[in-house]
C-alpha cells in the first residue's frame, strides 16, 4: 500500500496560513538552513511512519476509517480546532483521546493512561485504583526510554515499541462506547480515527493485554463571588 491509499485532508481554510510558512520558510533558509533541512526530514520520517502503521494495520486486517495529514500539535487543545473539519467525513461522532505516560515518584512502575481529552484526572485517586505510589508526568528522556517516543507524540500505537513491557496500558472504559476515537498514528501531523472494537483488535494482535477501568476525574466547583470555576 502506498501513501496516497490513506485518505488526507488539506482545508482550503489553510491556504494563507500555508503561503504566511512559505514566506517565513524562504527567511528560515536563509538563516539558518540546516534547521530547515532538519525540521522537512523529521516531517518525512513523521509521515513514514503514519504510513508504516496504516499499512500495518491493514495487513492485519483491522480497517480504520480515516487517516488525515494536519500541522504537527502539542496538546489535545490544538487538535480540537483541527478535527472540526474532518466531521464531516465520519458517520458518526469521535473522541479525541488523551494519552498520559505517567510513571510513579519514588518506584519503578510506569502507566499509559489513556483518556478522553475533556477529563481532568484525579490522580490522588487514580493511583489507588492502580495500587500505586504516587504519579508524576514522565519526562522527554523516560518517553524516548520506554515508548521511543517524545512529548507531544504519546499515542496508543507507541506502546508497539515497549517490547520489555515495561509500561502498563490503563485505558478508560467510557472509550468502548464512543463512535470512533482519535489518535495520533505515531506522529503528531497526522490522525487516525478508528472504532473502539478496532483498537482492542490492535491490542490483540500485538498480544497487549490492558486494564480497562472507570477513571476518577476532579470535580468541578463554581465559586459564587469571583463567578470562576475551578477543579479539584
Amino acid at each position: 500500500m502506498t501513501i496516497k491509499n490513506i485518505r488526507f485532508a488539506s482545508p482550503i481554510d489553510n491556504y494563507h496560513h500555508c503561503e504566511i510558512q512559505k514566506i517565513s520558510l524562504v527567511a528560515m533558509m536563509a538563516i539558518c538552513p540546516d534547521l530547515v533541512i532538519s525540521q522537512v526530514e523529521e516531517k518525512k520520517l513523521g509521515m513514514k511512519k503514519t504510513q508504516k502503521l496504516c499499512d500495518f494495520l491493514l495487513e492485519k486486517n483491522i480497517p480504520y476509517e480515516l487517516c488525515v495529514r494536519h500541522k504537527e500539535v502539542g496538546s489535545c487543545s490544538d487538535s480540537v480546532r483541527i478535527y472540526e473539519r474532518f466531521q464531516s467525513y465520519l458517520d458518526g461522532d469521535y473522541s479525541i483521546c488523551k494519552n498520559l505516560l505517567l510513571h510513579e515518584k519514588k518506584k519503578e512502575r510506569a502507566f499509559l493512561v489513556i483518556t478522553e481529552d475533556r477529563k481532568y484526572i484525579n490522580m490522588a485517586r487514580l493511583k489507588e485504583k492502580l495500587s500505586s505510589g504516587g504519579l508524576r508526568p514522565a519526562t522527554e528522556e523516560e518517553m524516548s526510554e520506554l515508548l521511543g517516543t517524545y512529548y507531544g507524540n504519546v499515542s496508543l500505537f507507541n506502546i508497539q515499541n515497549d517490547e520489555e513491557n515495561q509500561v502498563e496500558l490503563v485505558i478508560d472504559q467510557d472509550l468502548l462506547e464512543k463512535d470512533y476515537l482519535a489518535f495520533h498514528p505515531n506522529y503528531n501531523g497526522a490522525s487516525i480515527f478508528l472504532k473502539p472494537s478496532k483498537m482492542i483488535s490492535y491490542l490483540n494482535v500485538i498480544d497487549r493485554e490492558a486494564k480497562f477501568i472507570d477513571i476518577p476525574v476532579k470535580e468541578e466547583k463554581i465559586y459564587k463571588k469571583e463567578g470562576k470555576r475551578k477543579w479539584i
